[in-house]
């Protein structure tokens, strides 16, 4: 079993590195895209570990099984993983919707297919010397690396969560401006079919609501305050959720504004 523990944490640093690497090429500067804060994507080690386990029977003999294998496991725990997130955090944190064959925008045929490849480089080309390195470890070494691992991952996972739990608090109060701003729009949508107010009268009405929910100072507010480390590493580690706040703002003042060009054609 430390074996496949130390697998987790080995194969959990190399796949932040393959994270960080393909970012990096993405957008032409270093972006920490771990979940933790340190060098270390558990997901990608929970798959690696589970994979090992269940394949290792299968993969010397029948490089299909092992392929299509990984492909059910990785994209299993993925599937999991994103929903999990989205139902607790109420975003999602990475989106496949844009690419074929996707489920929910958790998953997609085209990156479960990438998984199955990395398996069979990682079962194949890589993990032989990962398995040689953890065998010539002692015993209680292994079990001395492993507390100590253990321990700073456990003090991170909770530094993240706390830091997560702000960042759901803060989305909450996103969300409440997205109501406002619906209230807003249906409002004067309304009274613009029934056509018993002019342009004047909505400018009246925008201004004097204005001093209850002002849409560019409240984002804006609301953004600044995403100014912790931890927070900003987040998302930018997770483009996904900054999007959704872009997503909410340029909506609902471009319905504002939608309305108020109809009424003024009128």
């Amino acid at each position: 079993m430390e074996n496949y523990l130390l697998y987790f944490f080995i194969y959990g640093t190399l796949g932040w590195m393959l994270e960080v690497s393909f970012q990096s090429i993405k957008t032409g500067k270093f972006i920490n895209r771990g979940f933790l804060n340190g060098p270390i994507c558990p997901i990608y080690g929970v798959g690696a570990a589970i994979v090992i386990f269940f394949l290792s029977g299968i993969a010397d003999s029948n490089k299909l099984m092992l392929f299509l294998g990984s492909i059910f496991i990785t994209t299993v725990i993925e599937l999991i993983t994103g929903f999990l997130l989205d139902k607790i955090f109420h975003k999602h944190w990475w989106d496949y919707s844009d690419r074929r064959f996707n489920i929910g925008g958790y998953v997609c045929l085209e990156f479960s297919i990438a998984w199955g490849f990395l398996c069979l480089f990682l079962y194949d080309i890589n993990h032989p010397l990962v398995q040689k390195m953890v065998d010539i470890i002692p015993y209680k070494a292994k079990i001395y690396i492993l507390i100590i691992l253990s321990i700073i991952i456990c003090i991170d996972f909770i530094s993240t969560l706390n830091t997560l739990i702000g960042l759901n608090k803060r989305f909450k109060i996103i969300d409440k401006v997205n109501s406002e701003l619906r209230v807003v729009s249906d409002d004067i949508g309304e009274k613009i079919y029934e056509g018993t107010i002019r342009l004047e009268d909505i400018e009246k009405d925008i201004k004097s609501r204005g001093k209850d929910v002002d849409v560019k100072g409240r984002f804006s507010k609301n953004w600044d305050r995403f100014n912790d480390f931890q927070e900003r590493r987040l998302l930018k580690a997770f483009p996904n959720l900054r999007k959704e706040i872009d997503r909410i703002e340029e909506l609902y003042i471009s319905k504002i504004d939608e309305n108020l060009r109809k009424t003024y054609k009128k």
